[in-house]
């Protein structure tokens, strides 16, 4: 028998299936080829709220799982030696002392931390920022031309499809940003029209709009492969000029709402709101981890809605993705 390791899309689809037909967790588990233990953890570990075992619901539990685990979230001593050390003797860039640790497999954070280690001790009177080649100097870029080119391509809530409206299918986002009490500082958010199942990401680089669509395609792709992604609606703010970048990876249509109409979007309003709750205004979310916000996530994707029936958001996406495989 084979030690445990990540199971594929297809053993959890095969997992689902032969639960469905009653049958056996050791009988699964020579079927799938892997230990009976290991099939138990699944259905344990990826169950939903409803307490059913779910294959999409699975694949995305565990996904989420695997980012979470990515890299190291605590700067730690003996990183900061590490990193110090290189600094002075090696004059390597944040990139660069990053990229290599990993190539070699030797646990670190983000570039973004370590430019923030050396702004504070910057502020402190520290002079680790002399030894980067540009001493945390930036010039600020002027929007692009091409950007500013696609902006006013960009497509109005009038040219949206009836069916959006409709509310029918899974894969219609709504999306917008939330702020934080630094006005650099900002969380993605995103939801789905139909089941109002979220998707709330911190963004390192804040309103950064090329940044912004790096990670909406890379959160979006999953339900690409799957065949639900549709369209995405937002507003007019400027950190999402690159939507044609957006358009362009996941193959949908980015539709824009009317100027100061949050009734063309009230979902990822109602979203926000909720987010609120947990992260009220004026909160730096420098105070907040990325674990946290996940969190946040999934206790707000199992809170019952009175306009769901009062299921949660991942058990109307659970029935709504049975019914599409039946």
């Amino acid at each position: 028998m084979k030690k445990y390791n990540h199971l594929s899309r297809e053993q959890r689809y095969t997992i689902d299936r032969l639960l469905q037909q009653k049958k056996s967790y050791s009988f699964i588990a020579q079927t799938i080829g892997v230990s009976t233990s290991t099939v138990s953890r699944e259905v344990k570990r990826n169950k939903t709220a409803r307490g059913k075992y779910s294959c999409h619901a699975a694949h995305m539990y565990a996904t989420e799982r695997k980012e979470w685990r990515c890299y190291p979230r605590k700067f730690t001593d003996k990183m900061q030696e590490q990193v110090v050390q290189i600094l002075r003797e090696k004059q390597w860039s944040p990139e660069q002392i990053v990229g290599r640790f990993r190539l070699k497999g030797i646990p670190i954070v983000g570039k973004t931390t370590l430019y923030t280690f050396l702004h504070e001790d910057k502020a402190l009177g520290g002079d680790l920022y002399q030894l980067t080649r540009h001493h945390l100097k930036y010039r600020r870029k002027s929007l692009a031309k091409p950007l500013k080119s696609q902006w006013e391509q960009r497509k109005g809530i009038d040219q949206r499809p009836q069916c959006i409206n409709q509310e029918e299918r899974f894969g219609d986002f709504e999306m917008d940003l939330i702020i934080g009490a630094k006005q650099q500082e900002a969380i993605l958010t995103l939801t789905d029209r139909k089941t109002d199942y979220a998707i709330i990401e911190p963004l390192p680089k804040g309103k950064n709009a090329k940044a912004l669509a790096r990670v909406v395609n890379q959160k979006l792709k999953y339900f690409k492969r799957m065949g639900l992604l549709h369209s995405i609606t937002t507003d007019n703010g400027t950190e999402f000029m690159a939507f044609s970048s957006i358009e362009r990876a996941l193959k949908i249509p980015v539709f824009f709402a009317k100027p100061y109409c949050s009734t063309d979007k009230p979902h990822i309003e109602h979203l926000n709101k909720l987010i609120r709750q947990y992260i009220p205004k004026g909160t730096s979310f420098s105070e907040i981890s990325k674990l946290q916000i996940k969190t946040i996530q999934c206790l707000l994707n199992n809170r019952p809605r009175k306009k769901l029936n009062f299921q949660s958001p991942i058990e109307a996406l659970d029935i709504y993705l049975q019914k599409r495989c039946t």
